[in-house]
């Protein structure tokens, strides 16, 4: 019984700290924000966060599996839609809604991949983590864009899981160029709400059809 309490105590520790973090992260920018910012926050010590979380580095993937568990829930709710391209079209949505909040403050493939000597900036623990979420994003849309010929019809010909990632990889480095520059007034390229849209529909729309 007293094993459980403490158990419970700690997640619910783990959960304050992450919940303060994003926060700071969001008004304050991830590099600006350092443990013993987060620490003060709380009222504790920097070492009582290095007892939950090893690094910076380490935290901010906690944070990044909350909100990526967020979007995975949002995108299964897209995925339900029938019509594939309006299915597609609230996906990007999804992910316009995740990079906003909080994508943009961190790459998550920065986090997951290693160096050349095997080194990583997080546990594998973590890495597996966040990697799960993410695959099981990646599946879902891959599945969804093969349910049915209406579906299979716009990957013309290529495998879903390679259109999946293809997507996925288009839909984060737009967002991150166009997100900073449809700020800026002067530069009328960049509709950061539109620019998801367009590209679906250039790349799988039938190109006779008038974009609604």
């Amino acid at each position: 019984m007293f094993k459980e309490l403490k158990e419970r105590e700690k997640l619910a520790r783990q959960q304050l700290i992450v919940e303060v973090a994003e926060k700071l992260f969001h008004k304050e920018g991830y590099d600006s924000v350092t443990i013993r910012r987060v620490a003060e926050t709380i009222d504790v010590s920097p070492g009582t966060i290095y007892t939950y979380f090893k690094s910076k580095e380490e935290l901010i993937v906690c944070v990044l599996i909350h909100n990526m568990k967020l979007l995975e829930e949002e995108i299964t709710k897209s995925l339900k839609i029938n019509d594939p391209i309006k299915a597609l079209m609230a996906i990007a949505d999804d992910y316009k809604a995740y990079y906003s909040r909080f994508g943009r403050y961190v790459n998550v493939m920065d986090l997951l991949t290693t160096d050349e000597n095997g080194y990583a900036l997080v546990s594998k623990e973590l890495r597996n983590g966040l990697g799960a979420v993410v695959e099981r994003i990646l599946e879902g849309i891959a599945e969804r864009m093969n349910r049915d010929n209406a579906s299979r019809k716009l990957l013309k010909g290529i495998p879903p899981k390679r259109v999946t990632a293809a997507m996925w990889a288009v839909a984060h480095g737009i967002s991150y160029i166009a997100l900073p520059l449809s700020t800026q007034p002067d530069r009328g390229w960049f509709d950061f709400d539109q620019v998801l849209p367009d590209v679906i529909h250039l790349l799988l729309t039938d190109t006779t059809a008038k974009p609604k």
